[in-house]
């Protein structure tokens, strides 16, 4: 079997757990100032772009010919159209991998879950499947299919499917004591975005609290813990928690959380940290309006 395909999807479906924690304070803060379609175009760009868009309106049921994948393997034809962005081609040629493969194959399953991921409509219940059946013991894996899922009802405004879908599920990992900590700490951290889909705010917290005590030193968890305050309007907490964050990640400081810093700060009218944080923000090179 040719595992280069397969690496190179986990690296993607890895990417996406990077970019699982920006999503909170996308909802966080658009669920209360956009209407359906800015809050979709607003996660969708950090989802990951695509050159022709990362949601697809409706899905290609079809198999993809010998004209659009032309005499290569259905792995490197997809990986090579996911690369390139073209989203449409991949979900053209998604049913040929999954023939080729099985809808259980693992390497199938990170596929699609990377085009889930990015909102494309596809036919989810291979992962859900997946999920449900405690099947995967590998925890990369499972993770990453487990945060396709969550992403894919996010990124389309569809989190009160997702969480009516995967509560159960995602609670039964977090409680999984035979799993590691920082697993289920990553479990809890997709089930405070699904509560934060359905504006059920203190269930968030609760969520994220559970990801912080079973992994303590994850900065991206004190970010969405701050958000969860700012929308609570508890800026004295978010402040602490956004401190934390930063706190963690000094040596390499991430644009969001200095952004989020300085709107907090900028909320409580401490000009001398809002200076701060602009001034730290040029020396990372953003150059945003903030």
């Amino acid at each position: 079997m040719d595992w280069l395909p397969v690496v190179s999807v986990i690296g993607l479906s890895v990417a996406v757990l990077v970019l699982g924690w920006t999503v909170s304070v996308l909802t966080a803060r658009s669920k209360r100032k956009h209407g359906p379609s800015e809050r979709r175009q607003l996660r969708q760009e950090h989802l990951g772009p695509s050159q022709h868009g990362s949601t697809i309106a409706k899905e290609i049921d079809r198999p993809a010919s010998v004209l659009s994948i032309g005499f290569r393997n259905p792995r490197m034809a997809f990986m090579d159209a996911f690369m390139k962005g073209d989203t449409q081609s991949a979900i053209g040629i998604l049913p040929e991998l999954r023939r080729m493969l099985s809808p259980e194959n693992q390497e199938y399953l990170l596929s699609a879950g990377a085009l889930a991921a990015v909102g494309a409509q596809i036919d989810l219940q291979p992962l859900l499947s997946a999920i449900e059946s405690n099947d995967i013991s590998d925890e990369t894996v499972l993770q990453a299919i487990i945060v396709s899922v969550v992403q894919y009802y996010v990124s389309l405004d569809r989190e009160q499917e997702g969480f009516d879908r995967t509560k159960e599920v995602l609670e039964r990992y977090i409680h999984d004591v035979s799993r590691s900590k920082g697993f289920r700490a990553a479990i809890a951290n997709q089930l405070q975005m699904l509560y934060l889909g359905v504006e059920e705010i203190d269930n968030a917290l609760g969520a994220i609290n559970s990801a912080i005590e079973l992994s303590p030193d994850d900065p991206s968890y004190y970010f969405n813990l701050s958000t969860i305050y700012e929308q609570r309007e508890d800026l004295e907490k978010a402040i602490k928690a956004i401190e934390r964050c930063m706190d963690a990640t000094a040596d390499a400081p991430d644009p969001v959380h200095l952004i989020q810093a300085w709107d907090l700060y900028r909320k409580l009218g401490n000009e001398e940290k809002v200076k701060a944080m602009r001034n730290r923000l040029d020396a990372v090179g953003y150059r945003g309006q903030s």
